[in-house]
């Protein structure tokens, strides 16, 4: 669902329901990460972590893609992506983020 602001629509692209693998890495070079979108968007994905990350977090993501797509590229893709929110979820240790996709 669309997040809504004074009753206008956030978010320039829809999102798609999609669960696919993802490593990251915050911009303080912290060890990479795995993690599972919830949904996507040419602009940018939604994710939960366990792990705290604030607002304006830059992080790196590299998407692990098909093996066709691989062949021709010859690697997984690279993404730069900052965080725009986070919610901290009921049970303390998960936190849902959306991400904003810079490149």
């Amino acid at each position: 669902m669309a997040k809504e602001h004074a009753g206008e629509e956030m978010r320039k692209y829809s999102r798609s329901e999609m669960t696919m693998p993802f490593s990251y890495q915050t911009s303080q070079g912290s060890e990479s990460r795995t993690s599972f979108t919830k949904n996507i968007s040419s602009g940018g994905l939604c994710f939960e972590t366990d792990m705290p990350i604030s607002r304006g977090d830059l992080l790196q993501i590299e998407v692990d893609e098909p093996a066709a797509v691989k062949l021709r590229r010859g690697a997984p893709a690279f993404v730069k992506a900052q965080v725009v929110w986070v919610n901290k979820q009921a049970d303390d240790m998960v936190y849902e983020s959306g991400l904003k996709f810079l490149n």
